[in-house]
């Protein structure tokens, strides 16, 4: 069941504790030519949840969850990936102040 998803459980349950999120493709393993789509959820204790989505959805699953984790690094690169392997708190994002009219 889905509920029972480590990601999802993570992002319903725990939503603070995930540090970097961002899209990923890959081919899918059973050989065929087509690619698998997923969201991967980098959380602070340094482990890397993997959520599948709808291909060539990635982009609108990024977004989606990115509005519940304003605190989160969204995006893939080199240089996020080792500071994520050194001390993933690197990548939280410090909270914006609130505005008060």
């Amino acid at each position: 069941p889905p509920a029972r998803h480590p990601a999802l459980r993570t992002l319903l349950e725990a939503p603070s504790s995930v540090v970097w999120v961002y899209s990923a493709r890959s081919l899918s393993s059973t050989g065929e030519n087509h690619l698998a789509s997923e969201l991967v959820l980098g959380t602070q204790d340094g482990k890397q949840l993997r959520l599948p989505c709808i291909a060539k959805q990635e982009d609108r699953a990024l977004n989606l969850v990115a509005a519940h984790l304003p605190h989160a690094t969204l995006g893939f690169s080199q240089e996020l990936r080792t500071k994520f392997r050194q001390n993933p708190s690197l990548l939280r994002r410090p909270r914006a102040p609130d505005v008060r009219p």
